[in-house]
């Protein structure tokens, strides 16, 4: 199974988000949780849609 579309999407997705582009937040861990809080957010709406 090959799933190198859907995790490109969501790459180019992230990539949208300023602060992740331009990599604002120097401590690791700082953004990480942004990141994680993106894709969050990117699968919360992605999923709403499909559902919908």
């Amino acid at each position: 199974m090959h799933c190198g579309k859907p995790l490109e999407r969501c790459f180019n997705c992230l990539k949208q988000w300023r602060g992740i582009a331009m990599r604002t937040d120097q401590i690791a861990r700082d953004y990480r949780a942004v990141i994680c809080l993106s894709a969050t957010l990117i699968w919360i709406k992605t999923d709403s849609i499909n559902t919908a």
